[in-house]
């Protein structure tokens, strides 16, 4: 089994491809001694604890992809009745700094030998404009069209509710980004379209989302998407919040590699780590966490993060349920899982950071990988298969 890691914030930015001042913090942040990229440092060390793919975000929620937004009265997400909102049109051609960009990484993760799944779209991208966007002290006229400037958050429904809108995106955005992979196809492993769209069309979704989405149209979306990416000639995937949501609530017939998330959650406890009788192939883990109390208890008791930080950190603790005292030990945490899942016949598992970038002390603290060189000590040197048991 391989084993794979999160790493979804290089240089601190949810965002990273595209206009960002100068460059993105990823591209120019050089290791203390100035000898290399903070970034190919870290995919090193990542590397020499035996780890070889590593999953990581591109567009997030959109606020640096410009286009015109224009003030409208009709269904906002393809389900509710009309309403005035603001409805973004995407460009016709992505700006070249996305494509640019998202080429340096792949140079990075190739050279480096490493293996890569880029998340194209986060859950957030279609959630309701964010408040604090300075877009919305744009005069609200109706129908007229507004120049967004890296200064629209989230907001981009259209995109997925609107037929032409969408068939502009896939033409002029995800088509170009995969020209772009297809010419580092031995190192992606997957391209990941879009992160957890449960949360698009889920009923409650409490504070992660507004108006939910039609199911259909986002599956719909979903679909377009990964037919794009299967005709350049690369393996797709959608990394969705459960297995339920592969095999039975957005069934992703035509995705080469399914993939699903796991934390163990209480309201989760019913869902399985594996399916018992799978279509082929089986999923891989795309997420899952190696937090023991302890390490929770040391960030909570510090005093140094908000009640939402902790709350985020929290929904990746709770113990699995067939591990017993392994869920305590730093030591034994990760080694644990994986062994797990190897033996499950699962061809991936990925785990998520200990911390968030929300909770780095600043903006520059690249240096070090959210997951304690402990847990990297723990993995290093083992081959994780079927059939192991560990001591």
């Amino acid at each position: 089994m391989l084993v794979g890691f999160n790493y979804p914030w290089p240089g601190n930015q949810y965002i990273t491809i595209g206009p960002n001042g100068d460059a993105q913090p990823w591209r120019k942040r050089m290791t203390a001694d100035g000898r290399q990229l903070q970034l190919a440092k870290n995919l090193a060390d990542l590397k020499a604890a035996g780890i070889s793919v590593v999953r990581m975000w591109l567009m997030g929620d959109g606020n640096n992809y410009d286009g015109t937004a224009s003030m409208v009265f009709g269904p906002p997400s393809g389900k509710y009745p009309g309403e005035l909102h603001w409805e973004f049109k995407p460009p016709d051609r992505v700006h070249q700094r996305f494509l640019d960009d998202f080429g340096a990484m792949l140079d990075i993760f190739t050279t480096a030998g490493m293996r890569l799944i880029p998340v194209l779209l986060d859950f957030a991208f279609p959630n309701h404009v964010r408040a604090d966007s300075s877009f919305l002290k744009s005069a609200p006229f109706l129908g007229v069209d507004v120049k967004t400037n890296s200064n629209y958050s989230q907001g981009r429904a259209a995109i997925i509710t609107n037929l032409p809108y969408r068939k502009t995106f896939i033409d002029g955005t995800l088509k170009p980004l995969l020209d772009v992979a297809r010419q580092h196809k031995d190192t992606i492993y997957a391209f990941d379209v879009f992160n957890e769209p449960y949360w698009c069309v889920s009923p409650l979704s409490f504070s992660l989302f507004g108006q939910p989405l039609d199911k259909g149209v986002v599956a719909s979306f979903l679909r377009d998407c990964v037919a794009e990416v299967r005709k350049a000639g690369l393996d797709a995937t959608v990394g969705h919040r459960l297995l339920s949501d592969v095999y039975d609530r957005f069934k992703d017939p035509d995705v080469i590699k399914p993939q699903y998330h796991y934390y163990a959650k209480t309201i989760r406890l019913l869902e399985r780590l594996q399916p018992d009788s799978p279509p082929p192939p089986k999923a891989f883990l795309g997420e899952f966490a190696a937090l023991t109390q302890r390490e929770f208890d040391v960030y909570k008791g510090s005093g140094r993060y908000t009640k939402d930080d902790l709350d985020r950190l929290e929904i990746t603790l709770p113990a699995w349920p067939a591990l017993g005292t392994q869920n305590d030990d730093p030591k034994r945490i990760l080694p644990a899982r994986l062994a797990l899942m190897a033996n499950l016949g699962c061809e991936l598992a990925m785990v998520w950071p200990d911390g968030s970038r929300k909770m780095r002390t600043t903006a520059d603290d690249d240096a070090v990988i959210d997951l304690s060189p402990v847990k990297l000590e723990s993995i290093a040197g083992v081959k994780f298969t079927k059939g192991m048991v560990l001591k």
